[in-house]
């Protein structure tokens, strides 16, 4: 990287004029100023060189240590092979002959026992690794801290008297930079009064020296923040911002996949046999929220004033509803049944608009959505058989409604919601009904939330118990 674009500074802006200031971290000539994307470093000096702390690991089963030692021995707490401080880490890896190792690993790997055998494998994954890539495990050492361009850790100015939003790593960075700058000039005093070896001050160098490492593993995202104003700040280091603590968190599930989107609607789905499979109904208010941007931007392209056409969206005019029917018509939406387990679970359609509040669905894509028309209610489980004489019968019930019945065995196939439109006729001799119409007798029991209803006469209900079905 060009010495020019060489961090010198935890200065950002002078905040009276509004510039950057020059070896700071927007200058323009290291990073290209506020909105930059040149990438520029900051130099430890030569009396710091750290572990990179994304290869701490590797670096701990290349040496054979346990990984909590690596902070031990650049601390001073622990000596490697009679040294300490990160020089003793970097003298190992340096002796490291990639070839050879190998080699001698492979060679001794049938004659060692099982714990032994395990640290050798991951030794050698690790030495093959860095062969691969034509690199040494000496690289794995840092003395320059890579600073991230200006456009990926803004400092945004909010309105007059509020203070400015500061993206968390430039926090981190500050805290490194100034600790660095603080500590060369103490060296300097201790050398003069002390001389090579430090006296008193030595265990102080030490301790300095860890918290610095430290610093620096805050910054790449390997432990949290240690300096309390990045704590009170909440500041993240890069690979906590970009992975986040946990799988479900992260830059990419908390920007892009967990954002609440403008353009989206939610609602319990029904069955309608009439629609497509290709296709979706979508309820008239939900259709025109999620499709107004597109509405809009028809009608001003066809001539209309901007403040005219949302009026007309708002008043739903006739000229806004062939708008919105032509935006449909061109633009898909996609369904996402959640939780997302597999491919089946997002799926595209073509919608129209239907009344009520509930989507429709084709029931031919119920199977692959592994949907259900319960409603988040338990009471919709409830299915009913009900004994007939005639079609005709079950046409007067005015609480009946076309279902699919398996012709075989008389499973329901697909079952209702509270907006399953009325059919013109019934096709078997089962049905669903919705809660509102649910034939029941005189009330029996008011305990708040549940009513208990006496069932009426050749009415037979199907309860289901431990995995078992049982009409009562």
């Amino acid at each position: 990287m060009p010495r020019a674009r060489q961090v010198k500074t935890k200065e950002t802006f002078d905040f009276k004029t509004l510039k950057p200031i020059d070896g700071g971290l927007f200058g323009l000539e290291a990073s290209g100023g506020p909105g930059g994307t040149l990438f520029s470093y900051f130099d430890l000096g030569p009396e710091l060189t750290f572990p990179n702390p994304i290869m701490e690991k590797p670096i701990a089963e290349v040496l054979g240590i346990p990984q909590k030692d690596v902070y031990s021995i650049v601390s001073g707490q622990k000596e490697y092979e009679g040294q300490k401080g990160s020089n003793a880490i970097k003298a190992a890896l340096d002796r490291i002959d990639v070839d050879k190792d190998i080699e001698r690993i492979r060679s001794d790997l049938p004659n060692l026992s099982k714990t032994k055998k395990d640290k050798a494998y991951k030794r050698l994954r690790n030495l093959e690794g860095v062969k691969a890539h034509g690199v040494h495990p000496r690289d794995w050492m840092i003395n320059k801290i890579p600073v991230l361009p200006p456009k990926d850790r803004p400092i945004i100015s909010l309105e007059e008297g509020d203070a400015p939003a500061v993206a968390g790593v430039n926090i981190l960075y500050q805290d490194l930079i100034e600790s660095v700058n603080q500590f060369y000039p103490f060296l300097e005093t201790a050398k003069e009064i002390y001389g090579e070896d430090l006296g008193e001050f030595g265990d102080l160098v030490w301790d300095m020296k860890g918290v610095l490492y430290q610093l620096v593993q805050s910054l790449y995202g390997t432990i949290d923040p240690v300096t309390q104003k990045a704590q009170q700040k909440n500041a993240k280091g890069i690979l906590k911002q970009v992975f986040g603590k946990d799988r479900k968190r992260g830059f990419l599930r908390d920007r892009v996949i967990s954002r609440p989107l403008d353009q989206s609607g939610l609602g319990v789905i029904i069955p309608d046999s009439d629609i497509g499979i290709d296709k979706i109904g979508l309820p008239e208010e939900m259709s025109w929220r999620i499709y107004e941007p597109l509405v809009v931007r028809s009608m001003v392209s066809k001539g209309y004033n901007p403040a005219t056409a949302v009026r007309e969206i708002k008043d739903r005019s006739g000229s806004a509803s062939k708008h919105l029917d032509l935006a449909m018509g061109e633009r898909p939406v996609i369904v996402n049944r959640a939780p997302t387990l597999h491919k089946f679970g997002l799926m595209a359609f073509w919608p129209h608009r239907v009344g009520g509040s509930s989507i429709r669905v084709s029931p031919s894509i119920v199977s692959s959505y592994g949907a259900d028309f319960n409603g988040d209610s338990l009471l919709n489980n409830i299915h009913l058989r009900l004994p007939v004489k005639s079609e005709q019968e079950l046409v007067d019930k005015p609480f009946l409604f076309e279902y699919n019945i398996d012709s075989q065995d008389n499973s329901i196939l697909t079952q209702g919601g509270e907006d399953m439109p009325l059919q013109g006729r019934i096709r078997y001799k089962y049905g669903v009904v919705n809660l509102r119409d649910f034939p029941r007798g005189k009330l029996l029991k008011d305990c708040g939330d549940v009513l208990i209803y006496e069932v009426p006469k050749d009415v037979e209900v199907l309860t289901s118990k431990d995995g078992k079905s049982q009409w009562l």
